[in-house]
């Protein structure tokens, strides 16, 4: 491993790529579909003003600003001025940048920038997009970075979690693992230690449904598990995550015991043809889970997938690495299915979602119920704690949203409208103080969810405020 010489004392900037993100510019954004804002993108995009809106921060350079001790700032969701500004202000002896593939046209100006006014720094970039095949003659940077960190042990991922939820008073995490629930060991490794310390935590986690079905649902909800991502790929499919399980029943298991379900379905698979990709939709949607993320088929570079399409010669020429995040249209010859007509069933797939089961706040509003009928009195201190923590909000706004979802749903579909008020009733029925909730905060929500569909229609694009955070700094010049 390569030291810089000045070692801890070097400087360090690390940042993501400059906005703005929902507009197209010469540098790769696209003001249809913004990839950074993930849950409107992949997820809940058909929900109008329902839907979900919100930008992540890039953990993945805040997590190595943590774990270092040289003097080191991170600039999340920057403006190009505003790099360029820091670049200028503060002489920085290392330059992190981290991106995903659609943004490498970003990157690249970024090396660029860099190059210019701080022409001593070193450039290290990393992230999704040092996958990109011979990246290094795209971009002028000195290294880049590919792979990973884990947590071999649930002892290592607690006392990890105990140091996040002391230093950020948090009690809810997402752990960034691809599958895990699969290794079991770790997992109630983590669960015997949360119960030795009397620790309510909440947990999201990606797990595929043969993970998942390793462990009984008071486990999972012992543990925290409180949201799951879960991939629900056709049954025709050559995968094998979902062999020998049926994900329709599992989904509504977990709902039952409070835990909120994420489906991922992939639309374009090798044996969709225009005749039956409807009722593989249908099907997904069928699971009725709490959010659905629908993805088309894509050939990513870096991936096996990738190699053998390009072998194949099915990789199509002239292709915008800016418009491969799978949201717009396949970037690989299928042999039934268009490439308009990719889009056409993708847009369609989460239209019916959003028109047979409902705006995912409102699904994820029976979840909670459900988790906190099952749970308000279980033998476990922390299983009760968490749950009365995560039915605060449904108590509240939850309520007052579920009140203006019902009317404004009339108009769509008038049983899914039934569906949400009914809902209503029973949150009431178990909490009282609910019912204020929705006669004072339903009607304004109403309104305000009907001027936002207004301004959506009007071309309203949203983009993240910039974070700067600077860590070992001491006296050095901001």
């Amino acid at each position: 491993m390569e030291v810089h010489p000045k070692g801890t004392r070097a400087r360090v900037l690390l940042a993501s790529v400059f906005g703005p993100y929902a507009q197209d510019d010469e540098f790769g954004s696209r003001r249809a579909i913004n990839p950074m804002e993930l849950y409107h993108n992949q997820v809940t995009r058909a929900q109008g003003a329902f839907s979900l809106r919100m930008f992540h921060r890039s953990w993945g350079i805040m997590m190595i600003q943590e774990n270092i001790s040289a003097p080191c700032t991170v600039l999340d969701f920057p403006t190009r001025a505003d790099f360029a500004r820091e670049l200028t202000t503060n002489a920085y002896d290392i330059v992190g940048i981290s991106s995903i593939i659609v943004n490498i046209g970003k990157v690249r100006e970024m090396c660029r920038l860099v190059r210019k006014l701080s022409p001593h720094s070193v450039i290290v970039v990393g992230g999704h997009v040092a996958a990109v095949s011979a990246i290094e003659s795209v971009i002028d940077a000195d290294y880049v970075m590919r792979g990973e960190g884990i947590f071999d042990t649930g002892d290592e991922l607690f006392d990890v979690m105990s140091r996040m939820e002391a230093s950020l008073k948090v009690q809810n995490f997402f752990i960034m693992d691809q599958n895990f629930l699969l290794h079991r060991e770790r997992a109630m490794q983590l669960l015997r230690r949360m119960k030795q310390a009397g620790k309510s935590w909440g947990i999201a986690v990606f797990a595929s449904a043969n993970a998942i079905s390793k462990y009984t649902a008071h486990e999972l909800v012992e543990l925290g598990v409180s949201w799951v991502w879960m991939g629900l790929e056709s049954l025709g499919s050559r995968y094998s995550k979902l062999q020998g399980t049926d994900t329709q029943r599992l989904t509504r298991e977990l709902r039952e015991h409070g835990i909120r379900v994420q489906g991922s379905t992939i639309i374009g698979l090798e044996h969709h043809t225009p005749e039956n990709i409807a009722e593989e939709i249908e099907n997904a949607i069928a699971h009725r889970t709490d959010f659905h993320q629908f993805m088309l088929y894509t050939p990513v570079p870096g991936t096996p997938l990738f190699k053998e399409m390009s072998e194949q010669g099915r990789m199509l020429e002239g292709i915008d690495l800016a418009d491969i995040h799978g949201q717009y249209k396949f970037n690989f010859q299928h042999a039934a299915i268009s490439r308009d007509d990719s889009k056409r069933f993708l847009d369609w797939a989460f239209r019916r979602d959003f028109e047979e089961n409902g705006p995912s706040l409102y699904r994820m509003c029976r979840t909670l119920l459900q988790g906190w009928q099952r749970y308000k009195d279980y033998p476990d201190a922390r299983v009760r704690e968490r749950f009365a923590r995560e039915t605060v909000k449904l108590r509240t706004a939850y309520t007052a949203a579920l009140w203006a979802m019902e009317k404004q749903f009339r108009g769509l579909s008038e049983s899914v409208s039934r569906d949400i008020r009914a809902l209503r009733h029973d949150v009431v029925k178990e909490f009282g103080s609910a019912r204020i909730a929705a006669i004072v905060g339903g009607p304004l929500l109403l309104w305000t969810s009907r001027r936002e569909e207004k301004r959506l229609q009007g071309g309203q694009t949203y983009e993240p405020p910039m974070f700067i955070e600077r860590r070992n700094w001491g006296g050095a010049s901001a």
